[in-house]
């Protein structure tokens, strides 16, 4: 026997608007232009589905399809689509199908604004049982929600905004019902009010109907802009898309060595104490920025009257230096190359005309170091010297203090990478009033959220944690390198503690992602010559065993061996 399908597509979709203005959600197009509605009927098409319902209501004459060979098309109109909602479209579908004696087995059930991913109508149609398209449990749960059993059944159904469960799985809106169960729900379909919506029902008939959740991470439901942004980026999954978003990677199936970030803290203390303050931290507003400064210059062990000002991460103060020195028309020169990249932002020159220089210690990307005697020599030479000691591992007392003795020493330093929080971002600042007065004047009241807050204060009671964090991740950056030098040559590796960069005859980059889902830094754009570049994040002994057989593995390829 056949198979059958209801799309309900006679809602505007307010949310939408103004896309909305004079098409329903369902023609919404898809990022290659295409409709849902006609992306859904296609994959429809290509599942062998005889029968296709679409239930048209706002503006049903621009509800259109592409042709559909061996399907039959019915179109249902609820002339009530701005007083009812989907409840009332399926009751009329499940009238129209008893009155047509429509025959099939199988039924299936989409709403219209779902981008239907590729595989899902065939995966469902393989349950014998009625099924539930479900969105991995990292997705956002808004809406209709279920748990699931052990055997992969759904066990409860219900909106999510009564149920405050991480474990839960939002529903993709796109079911396969047994013909029993479907006319089981049209049953209770005409005894509920119009303006409700039929996943209600559904959640109240779990338990006497068996419904298989069925995890799908393709589809999507497209209820507002921002989905529809979200359809875009998720569909457009090459190395330079991932890259150019500049993080949110938990919305991704890769493993990160892109990011710098101390792969061993915080503790799992730090960790826990923070979820059990995480009320109070985002029901109260920080403190000002004198705690804050306070708490750095402790960790830094300086004076509480040193000129040291916390960031929301280095970057918040590249910016304001960059803009301070450009209107002072102070000129800098690099003394790495390439760098990091805030700093080609700078109003650059060679060394003869540059009033400044600019030095990353250990440098990003390619890990030289500057050495005390050096930096003082150029302290003597230059009106400014800019040092960013954001990936040293050393203590930065040392350097804090030459700004006592050389005022025209600026230190930056990000401390997301070495603490492991980039997600929350903390940094400073240190620098003289006589290079820059009243630095603290140009950063907001709250430039430091109440979260990194208390993070701080976590961490300056886990020091010897840290000292020992620091001591593994060195550890593993030796093993990893070590491990290297068996696949490249030593002199194409250059380490810290952080990362390792690698020159290579073969392009690697783009495979690794591809081919093994390792997201690891290209740099060959920052250099002049014709090999390959990049930088590797050096993460746990579990996740650089995998990245070295993968690196082995792309190398076997890419060579022809």
């Amino acid at each position: 026997m056949e198979s059958a399908a209801i799309i309900l597509a006679a809602g505007r979709g307010n949310r939408l608007r103004p896309l909305t203005e004079k098409i329903p959600k369902c023609m919404i197009t898809t990022p290659d232009g295409v409709p849902l509605l006609h992306r859904a009927a296609r994959k429809l098409q290509e599942a062998g589905i005889a029968h296709l319902i679409i239930g048209v209501g706002f503006q049903k004459d621009s509800v259109t399809l592409p042709p559909l060979e061996g399907m039959t098309v019915h179109r249902v109109e609820n002339c009530e689509w701005e007083k009812t909602n989907n409840i009332y479209t399926l009751n009329l579908c499940v009238d129209y199908a008893k009155s047509k004696h429509l025959e099939f087995d199988d039924l299936l059930l989409i709403e219209g604004d779902v981008y239907v991913g590729d595989k899902i109508i065939q995966r469902l149609l393989m349950e014998k049982e009625s099924a539930a398209a479900v969105l991995p449990a990292s997705y956002t749960k808004r809406g209709s929600c279920v748990s699931v059993d052990d055997q992969g059944y759904v066990r409860i159904l219900r909106d999510n905004r009564e149920w405050n469960d991480p474990s839960i799985f939002k529903l993709a809106n796109l079911y396969k019902l047994t013909r029993s169960d479907f006319f089981e729900l049209g049953r209770q379909l005409p005894r509920r009010n119009k303006s409700q919506y039929y996943e209600t029902i559904m959640g109240e008939l779990v338990g006497r109907v068996r419904l298989k959740a069925i995890i799908d991470g393709e589809c999507r439901e497209i209820d507002n802009a921002y989905d529809r942004f979200c359809l875009a980026d998720s569909l457009n999954l090459d190395y330079e898309a991932i890259r150019s978003n500049w993080g949110g990677l938990w919305r991704r199936s890769v493993q990160d060595h892109f990011f710098i970030s101390n792969p061993f803290y915080p503790t799992p203390f730090i960790r826990d104490r923070l979820k059990y303050t995480f009320d109070a931290l985002i029901d109260n507003y920080p403190s000002g920025r004198a705690r804050l400064n306070a708490m750095l210059k402790a960790f830094c062990s300086v004076d509480i009257e040193f000129p040291l000002f916390a960031l929301n991460g280095a970057s918040e103060g590249i910016r304001i230096l960059e803009n301070y020195f450009r209107e002072k028309k102070v000129k800098f020169c690099l003394r790495f190359s390439p760098t990091f990249g805030e700093y080609l932002r700078f109003d650059l020159a060679d060394q003869q005309q540059a009033q400044g220089v600019i030095i990353v210690s250990p440098n990003n990307p390619t890990a030289e170091r500057i050495e005390m005697g050096e930096l003082i020599q150029l302290l003597d030479k230059y009106d400014y010297v800019l040092l960013d000691l954001s990936l040293n591992t050393d203590k930065d007392r040392p350097y804090l203090e030459l700004i006592l003795k050389h005022p025209n020493l600026i230190i930056v330093k990000s401390l997301s990478k070495l603490f492991g929080i980039p997600g929350i971002r903390l940094g400073y600042v240190a620098v003289d009033a006589r290079v820059f007065k009243d630095f603290e004047a140009t950063l907001p009241i709250w430039n430091v959220n109440s979260i990194a807050e208390g993070f701080l204060e976590l961490h300056l009671d886990s020091l010897s944690d840290y000292e020992h964090s620091i001591e593994q991740w060195q550890n593993e950056s030796l093993r990893l390198q070590d491990e290297l030098e068996g696949m490249f040559s030593p002199d194409d590796l250059a380490a810290t503690t952080a990362f390792i960069a690698v020159t290579h005859d073969l392009e690697l980059v783009k495979p690794l992602y591809r081919d093994y889902g390792i997201f690891v830094a290209d740099a060959t754009s920052k250099y002049a010559d014709e090999r390959f570049h990049m930088r590797i994040g050096v993460k746990n002994r579990e996740q650089n065993d995998y990245l070295k057989y993968a690196l082995r593995s792309a190398m076997r390829k890419n060579s022809g061996r």
